[in-house]
């Protein structure tokens, strides 16, 4: 209900009730670019496998490989590229590796741009639909989101 506003009936639905709805007040007197991130979220999801033979995986932990935190996180940046192309990666400033990732396993990597500053975006690797790896990426571009 919004705020301040007396809920009203009508004569002829006793039951029915008026409701906050959301009500974009930009599409009436135009936006800016700047302003559309904050309207409508961007996401991007794509898949990934790092093989079994991959050169970073020889000595991690032989009798039981898992894929190095920095590979995944250079298919992080690769798929970012992929996504946005006027982008370029300046920083990293949280990442939190929750589980691993094996050799072969396809994951998804997603990225999230709801965050209110233009120049970070929200990231995520998942197994299935258990979050293995999240974090935050810090860019800069040409026309940010």
């Amino acid at each position: 209900m919004l705020a301040g506003c007396p809920t009203r009936r009508t004569p002829f639905q006793s039951d029915w009730r008026f409701t906050e709805t959301p009500y974009n007040f930009l599409s009436l007197v135009g936006e800016s670019s700047s302003a559309r991130p904050y309207l409508y979220p961007m996401t991007f999801e794509t898949r990934r496998v790092i093989p079994a033979d991959h050169p970073s995986l020889a000595g991690h932990f032989p009798c039981a490989p898992i894929v190095p935190g920095v590979v995944v996180l250079e298919e992080v940046v690769a798929a970012l590229a992929e996504w946005r192309q006027d982008s370029q990666l300046t920083g990293i400033p949280s990442v939190k590796f929750i589980g691993p990732i094996k050799p072969g396993q396809s994951f998804v990597v997603g990225f999230n741009s709801t965050n209110t500053a233009e120049n970070q975006i929200d990231f995520c690797c998942r197994l299935d639909r258990r979050v293995v790896v999240e974090g935050r990426l810090e860019i800069s571009c040409g026309a940010c989101i």
